[in-house]
Parts: structure tokens; sequence; C-alpha cells
């Protein structure tokens, strides 16, 4: 049904297209036009939940703008964070990507993710579901990321990394939007968004109400400052490619819509509130499957249901630049169906935040969260839990204080956060950070933190089957017999499951030679302590059938380090160019014991350039490189499996018909027919990235 509607859109589209004048008014992006020095003091909240200049951000945080992601011509938000250096992003399926930071494990389970402060981290599994992350891209105002433990600002499970996505205020929003894509990859997609003002009065109404209130100077005009958007998107994706050539069957459709409306009290109060709410229909051609009867594997396509509505307001009142004060409340509930979970789950959550200077010098914010998890499941022979009907609750408070100790060129942050969940209780983390400008343009910080990932649902209650081994097939060194009957291999996890630990050591510089050119370098060291271990448990015997339990406690430790390196150099107004470079080296590989993971690339590079030789044209290059890594699955416990690096290249060729109408074609992957970016596990056949074209128009009314 959506085609139709899609090839109506499209065919009026073009209708206007072919009506519109030739001559083009010089609408051109905002960001293009900005200086690398007008860039790097963009506005960040994320390091310290406070407004302040990407420059003077005491850690290594990147921030992908708008521009950015219309320039690459990304049509998820996943594969935007590709731009970042020090995050692998791999595809693993047409609707699910592995993205971890500075070399942990590939399940992102040490990956802190919010939408607009919106928590989408699960606690199921201590990870993201990638493809229910979604908004609609022009929406976006930025993605803020931040490589490192951003645990003392933001909690438990912000060890490697926090990725906060922020909408624009919906006042720059007005107007309507349509884009309308075709392609081979990405099949059909369509998207809808108006803008409107909200509340405003006849002009009478509005000149009665400024005269009768004219000697006591209220200002009124806040009165009519309410804005709101709504939109709806959909699309439809192909599927990937099997490596024995085939398709792999896990293509999906998506359909979401929300809504946001932004308030201004006065000028300096204001309320914001938004919602979506999303249903997908995700194939899923499952392989080996497990089962009990010969030949105790199948396989199976079988069609995923997500669905979910999520509903955030936030207040925030600014007394003055040192001192402001907010509230934020929201409700989120989900709904997954799999052959291996079926999971509901309501979260409300509660977050109040105060900034002040109670002394010359210092800079102190601090805030407390309440978290409530209601969560209902049914069991599969693949996962069961303990308790399928728990509720859960978090609760958290943090301080931070910013002290000038050298006016305009030394400063030091310090605080923590104190946490109580239900699994491992209270949990301490603390930071301090320094930032030094010696010089103008020359910027140096450093920072130790300590950062924890608290327990799974399946970590704490847990029993996952990923495999059931026919008889006579085992003769492995950590199972040592010769099994008669068919082996159920229980990974289970319990109450003794406790938090895994981080101290994170970094430093980095930050140099502006000129206002076309940017440095950025960040140097990490992790120590990880605590961290997950499977182990060989026992053999019960069940009348006619094996079962060996795998224990997940943690008794295992390792490091990982590197440097991460981004360099902005615009040469000329009609040129800009972006470099990354992420050099990790990890030793999280577990020798000796079953092992389930991933070594990150060593070595990844990332060059765009936005060339605009005329005002109506742009032309945007994505060159990517990432080198080889290694796998060692459960399925695979006798020798690692390498996945070879691989050189791609994106491009996206935009024009600007008229100031209403744009085009662009973009070619993904265009490198290579495809290829492979990650292994799987279990279950789902290992997939390889496919090169992929589509067209898109999009129209401003």
């Amino acid at each position: 049904m959506m085609i139709h509607y899609s090839l109506i859109l499209c065919l009026i589209t073009l209708q206007i297209l072919y009506q519109s004048s030739i001559a083009v008014a010089g609408k051109t992006n905002t960001l293009t036009l900005l200086t690398i020095e007008e860039l790097m003091d963009i506005e960040v909240t994320s390091v310290s939940k406070k407004s302040q200049n990407l420059s003077n951000s005491p850690g290594a945080v990147y921030v992908i703008t708008a521009d950015d992601i219309r320039s690459s011509g990304v049509t998820s938000i996943a594969d935007a964070l590709r731009m970042v250096p020090g995050l692998s992003v791999a595809r693993v399926s047409s609707d699910k990507w592995a993205i971890n930071s500075r070399g942990a494990a590939s399940l992102s389970d040490k990956l802190l993710v919010l939408i607009d402060g919106r928590t989408v981290y699960t606690p199921t599994f201590s990870g993201v579901y990638w493809e229910i992350q979604d908004t609609m891209l022009s929406d976006i105002e930025r993605i803020e990321v931040i490589r490192g433990p951003g645990s003392t600002m933001w909690g438990a499970n912000a060890v490697n990394g926090v990725i906060n996505i922020i909408t624009k205020n919906s006042s720059n929003t007005q107007g309507g939007l349509v884009e309308i894509g075709l392609g081979s990859f990405e099949k059909e997609f369509l998207s809808l968004r108006y803008g409107t003002q909200l509340g405003k009065k006849n002009q009478f109404d509005r000149t009665l109400k400024q005269n009768i209130n004219s000697q006591s100077n209220q200002n009124v005009e806040s009165e009519y400052n309410t804005y709101g958007r709504v939109y709806a998107k959909g699309f439809s994706r192909d599927n990937l490619k099997r490596i024995d050539g085939n398709n792999d069957g896990n293509g999906w459709d998506m359909f979401r819509s929300g809504f946001r409306i932004d308030k201004d009290i006065s000028n300096n109060n204001s309320i914001a509130f938004q919602g979506d709410i999303y249903k997908g229909e995700i194939n899923q051609f499952m392989q080996g499957v497990p089962s009990l009867t010969s030949p105790y594997f199948y396989d199976e396509m079988y069609e995923s249901d997500a669905s979910g509505v999520n509903m955030l307001t936030r207040w925030k009142k600014t007394f003055s630049s040192s001192s402001e004060l907010s509230l934020q409340a929201y409700y989120d509930r989900t709904s997954r169906n799999e052959i291996f979970l079926t999971e509901e789950r309501d979260i409300f959550d509660i977050e109040f935040q105060h900034r002040f200077s109670p002394f010359k010098y210092h800079d102190m914010v601090w805030g407390v969260r309440v978290n409530q998890t209601e969560s209902n499941s049914d069991d599969t022979f693949i996962l069961s839990l303990a308790d399928n009907e728990r509720t859960d609750h978090l609760f958290s408070s943090f301080i931070q204080d910013e002290i000038e100790i050298v006016s305009d060129h030394l400063w030091l942050s310090i605080g923590s956060k104190l946490e109580h969940n239900d699994y491992s209780g209270y949990e301490i983390q603390p930071s301090a950070k320094i930032l030094w400008e010696p010089y103008t343009g020359h910027k140096l910080w450093s920072a130790i933190s300590h950062a924890v990932r608290t327990p799974s649902m399946v970590d704490h209650e847990g029993e996952v089957i990923p495999k059931v081994a026919a008889p006579f097939t085992i003769d492995l060194p950590v199972f040592p017999y010769t099994n008669i009957l068919p082996v159920v291999f229980s990974l289970k996890g319990g109450t003794w499951f406790d938090s895994e630990n981080l101290i994170a050591y970094e430093a980095g510089y930050r140099f502006i030679p000129t206002h076309n050119l940017s440095f950025d370098l960040a140097l990490f060291y992790n120590s990880y302590d605590n961290l997950r271990k499977l182990e060989a448990g026992d053999l019960i015997i069940h009348g006619n059938y094996a079962e060996q339990f795998i224990i997940s406690d943690n008794n295992f430790s390792g490091d990982s380090y590197g440097s991460e390196l981004t360099v902005a150099w615009k040469p000329s107004d009609i040129m800009k160019f972006d470099i990354g470079y992420a050099f990790i080296l990890s030793n999280l590989e577990q020798f000796g014991e079953i092992n389930i993971g991933d070594a990150p690339p060593t070595h990844q590079v990332s060059l765009r350039g936005n060339f605009k030789p005329y005002e109506v044209l742009d032309l945007n290059l994505w060159f990517r490189y990432t080198d080889d890594v290694t796998s060692n699955y459960f399925t695979s416990i006798e020798e690692k499996q390498r996945i070879d690096g691989y050189f791609e290249l994106d491009a996206n060729v935009i024009w600007q018909f008229s100031p209403t109408l744009e085009f662009c074609i973009v070619g993904q992957n265009l490198l290579n027919s495809s290829h492979l970016e990650v292994l799987q596990n279990s279950w789902i056949y290992t997939s390889e990235v496919k090169r992929g074209l589509y067209g898109k128009v999009t129209w401003h009314f």
C-alpha cells in the first residue's frame, strides 16, 4: 500500500518541479558557511549537563551536525555514527547494528544512548535496539557523542561512551516538509512534517492586552511564543546478502509518527512536550534455532513485531547566565515479539537538575533521578527468566563542581554519581577532569573516571540456550566428555553476577591555528575489572538429553588503549574536509574458556569532503576504511574467525532546484558489491552489506 502512495506523491512532486522557476534564489546551508572556529564554538550539553562550547569541553566529544547528516546521505542514526572516530559501527543485518566504543564488546552493553534526554538503553540485555531508535533525520539538530565514561553525569552503563541525540526546537521547523525516495536497498521511504505557530490570538485582542499591561511593562509577546510540529515517516528496506550469495530474507518495514510543542512562558522560562509512536514488521530468517528433536536445530522464516509509544515533557527556568533549573519526566512503552523473546516494558522516569554558583569561581550542577521499570515477558525455549513479571527501581543523584583555578586559563571539574538499583545495590561513580588553555587556540585536558555496567535481567536471572549438540559431536577441551545424548548448552546468569567496572584515564589536545583549521586528539587507557566470563559448569542428565551449564560470572579483567584524531579543514568557501582516525588495541579476549565477543578494528579512517562549486550544487564524498577484526563466538570456540578489512565510498549529489525543492542522488558502499562487517553468534545468518543507490526529492512549503 505504501508504494502506491509513494508513487502518487512522487508524480505530484515531479510536476511541481517541472512548473517551478528555473531561477534559483541563494538558499544555502547555515553550517557550511561557518568557519571551523565557529563550528568548534557550537554549544554542547552532554559532557557537563550544561551548555558549553565544544572547544571548552574537558572530554573526547564529537558532534554530528544537521548538515553532516544531510550531506552524508545516511538514512539511519546508526549509520550516521560511522562519522565518529573511536566508534565501531558494524551492520549485522538489514535491521540490526553492532555499535561499540573504544574496544568494548560488540553487544553495545557499555554504551548509553539517549534521545532528547530519554534513555533508550535496554535493561533486558544491556544494549540498544537500534532498529527502533529513529526520528525524522531532518529534525535532528545534532548528535553529541562522548567517547569514554559519562557515568558521573549520566549514571551506570555510560561506561565507554554516551550518544545523545538532540532534535530541533519546533520553532526551527516551521512550515511543511515532504521527503520521498526510491532506491535499490532503500526501496521506498516517505517523510512528512508540518510545523506551525500555536495559540495565536487576533490582532485586536493582542493590542488590547498590550495597552492594558503597558504601565506595568509586562512582556505579553511570550504568550504567542508557542510552536509545534507533527511528523510521520515510513520506509521499506531490502534484504542484505548472505555470504553464500543468496538474500538473507531480513527485509523490514517501519512506520513512525510524533509531535513536539515548545512554549516560551517568558524570556527565561520554557516548556517542551513531545511524543512518538511506532510500529514495525521485521522479517527474520533464523538458522540453527536449537531444538530437542533431531536434527536438533531448524531454520525458519518468521516476522518479528516491534511497537512502542513515548511521551516526554521538560521544563526549564533560567535565572541568570550561571543559574538555572530543569525538570524532566517521560513515559516509554515498548513491545517486542520475537522467536527468542516476547516482552512488554513500561518505563516511568523523572529527573530534576539545578545549576548555580555558590561561590566565586565555582559553577556547580546537581540533580536527582527516579526511574521505575515494569517488565512482562514470556519464556521461550531459547530464553527464560526466573521472574517474568517484575518491577525495578533506580534512584540516583549527582553533583559536579567546575572550579576556575586560573582565570580564563585553568579549570578543574570534580564530581560523582551515587545510584541504587535492584540488581547490584549502591554504585558510586566519581570523576575528575582538568582543562588548561596555556595560549589562545591551544587547549589541553585530562580526566580520570570510574564507571560501572550494572547487571542486565539476563545476567541476573536469565537462562539462554544458544545451541543443542547432536549425539557424538562434542569433542572440545572445555567439555572433557563424549556425549551419547543430545547436549543442551545453557548459559546461566544469577544473583551472583555483579557490576562490571572501569577505571579510565584520558588526555586530549585541541588546536585551532586558523579560522579554517582545527585538530582534536584524544588518548585513552581503559582498565576493566569484574568483566563477564563464561565458564563450564555442571553437566546434568535429564533422561533423554544432557544439559551443560555455562556459568556467567565476573572472573575476567582486561584493558584497551588507543588514540582518536579529528581534523577539520576548510580551505575555501566552496570546500570542506573532515578527517577522522582511530587506533585501538584491546586485551579483552578470553583464553582457555568460552569466549564471546569481537576484537575491535585496530585502525579506522573516515574522510569526508564537501564541495560546493555552484550555489545550487553540493557534491559530498565519504571514504571509509575499517581494519581486520577477529571474532570468537560460542559456535566457533576452537578457532578465531577473521573478518577482512574493507574500503568503502559513499557519494551524495544535492541539486537545489529551487528555493523550496531539492533533489539528491546517493550511492552507498560503491567500492564493493558487498562486504562483511560482523559475524553472527547464533540464529541469524551472517550477512554482507551490499551496494545501494537511491534518489530523494525534498520539498519545503
